[in-house]
């Protein structure tokens, strides 16, 4: 009995990972072929790419896809990039490492916890850690679109996610 319950608990440990990694795997499909919408006005997306090919402390990391999302309307670049990563740990991991200095005082309402910087050039950045979909998205432009675009970025993902997330 007691090697049943052994092999039961782990046929659970199995199927829940993997339906997590499946999950994942669908949300990042979706955003790489998904046109985001509400974006800011004038912006159209001039090009989706995925990117694989990181460097083996990216992959120690937990960093497993990004996509890319190149803009038109603004300045060359205006990008949205969304960061898919193994684990919630991970992503927090990475943010803390690669964009703590770039994390300013100002915070967004919405998404709840984005965080965005103005340069002096006329810049701007915005990152946002969606540490339950294991997922950090960052945005640059010019200042005046970064935020704006960050909400965009967010509510295409959390639409996204919603459809490829299975109803419990």
């Amino acid at each position: 009995m007691r090697v049943f319950a052994i092999c039961l608990c782990w046929l659970l440990f199995v199927c829940v990972f993997a339906t997590a990694d499946n999950s994942q795997q669908d949300l990042f499909k979706s955003v790489l072929t998904t046109t985001p919408s509400n974006l800011p006005s004038g912006l159209t997306v001039v090009s989706m790419k995925s990117i694989t090919d990181f460097d083996s402390d990216a992959k120690k990391a937990g960093l497993t896809n990004e996509v890319e999302i190149k803009f038109a309307g603004a300045d060359d670049k205006t990008f949205v990039n969304y960061y898919f990563f193994s684990s919630a740990d991970a992503v927090a991991a990475w943010d803390k490492q690669y964009f703590a200095d770039m994390h300013p005082g100002k915070q967004l309402s919405t998404p709840m916890g984005a965080q965005c910087a103005n340069f002096p050039n006329g810049s701007g950045y915005c990152d946002f850690v969606a540490q339950d979909l294991t997922v950090l998205i960052t945005t640059r432009g010019p200042a005046s679109i970064a935020e704006e675009l960050m909400k965009s970025a967010y509510d295409n993902l959390i639409t996204l996610a919603k459809k490829a997330t299975p109803s419990q």
